[in-house]
């Protein structure tokens, strides 16, 4: 994990916060991946290339009046980096507010997000990466 990784991944949580597509893309690699929660927005689903994560930024639109992921604390751990926080939201058809413990995976080079895997429970994160609590 690099300053340049930490930075960049700083400025990519920001640039979701405010619904900032192009600068959300300067974090990912062209042909990067991501994988939300479970039991997010897009469960099952997974968002291929900068196309993928415009489509995922469309149906966050449609689906949530508010959607705020908020990193605490990032981790090395082997060849990813861990970062620990929460995510609070409310979904734009009624239901029930989420302000939750998230984890995310990242697999990054130069600065860029190659792979992002999501988890709304941080002890499946660390057990996806063989660390103890």
């Amino acid at each position: 994990m690099t300053p340049q990784d930490v930075d960049s991944l700083r400025r990519g949580y920001e640039a979701f916060n405010h619904r900032d597509l192009e600068g959300l893309l300067t974090l990912f690699d062209p042909d990067a991946t991501w994988i939300p929660s479970a039991s997010a927005w897009g469960a099952g689903q997974v968002y291929h290339g900068h196309e993928g994560v415009a489509r995922l930024f469309q149906e966050l639109e449609r689906d949530w009046q508010e959607f705020q992921s908020v990193p605490e604390e990032f981790r090395e751990v082997g060849d990813f980096i861990l970062t620990l926080g929460h995510v609070h939201a409310t979904p734009k058809e009624g239901g029930r507010e989420i302000n939750s413990p998230t984890a995310w995976i990242w697999e990054m080079r130069d600065g860029k997000a190659l792979r992002l895997q999501a988890y709304t429970d941080p002890r499946r994160a660390l057990e996806a990466l063989g660390v103890p609590e």
